[in-house]
């Protein structure tokens, strides 16, 4: 038996050096690769099994996912346009006072109607909050998008001191003083 072995290596090997150098190369570099891909589909398969039975499982243990998510989003998106068709969408601006400004200039710059300007000036009459702007004073305006509707708009004089300016029911413009209490010192 021993000697059977060795004849048929004697004839394998013999046969191949008879083979060119580049012949022996590329088949032992096939040999390898054939050996890997078998190797690789064997592990692949194994994967795409237990993926199957993941999705299996999930798909029994609860049947009615996919529909309870879809009505989700639809309630969702059934919400959110029914907020977007009702609630006037709002641009917030905050304008920080600098050396020169004027109400009428940022008024304009912000398509504000000078009326609302004039409005906002006969409301403050009894305060003048408006008549001492200084450099760093902040002006945060609220206004409709859509047409530039001012509805509100907030001077910031420090922390502890703020007017709000609001448009009223009536039509016109109303003011609240916001004061609080304390001793307030500018940051060093």
């Amino acid at each position: 038996m021993n000697d059977l072995i060795e004849k048929t290596q004697f004839i394998f090997f013999g046969l191949l050096l008879k083979f060119p150098r580049k012949h022996l190369v590329a088949i032992v570099v096939s040999t390898f690769m054939l050996a890997w891909l078998i190797s690789f589909e064997s592990s692949h398969e194994h994967l795409v099994a237990d993926k199957q039975i993941d999705v299996d499982e999930v798909i029994t243990a609860k049947p009615n996912l996919i529909a309870s998510k879809v009505s989700d989003l639809a309630e969702q998106v059934t919400t959110a346009s029914s907020r977007v068709s009702s609630e006037p969408e709002y641009q917030h601006v905050e304008v920080v006072i600098s050396v020169g400004d004027t109400l009428s200039a940022i008024f304009e710059r912000l398509n504000i109607p000078q009326q609302t300007l004039y409005e906002v000036l006969s409301a403050d009459e009894s305060i003048l909050a408006l008549e001492t702007l200084k450099p760093n004073n902040i002006l945060i305006f609220k206004y409709l998008t859509k047409n530039h509707e001012l509805q509100e708009l907030e001077l910031f004089v420090h922390a502890g001191h703020r007017v709000i300016y609001r448009s009223a029911e009536d039509g016109g413009i109303e003011y609240e003083t916001l004061i609080q209490d304390g001793e307030w010192r500018m940051a060093n």
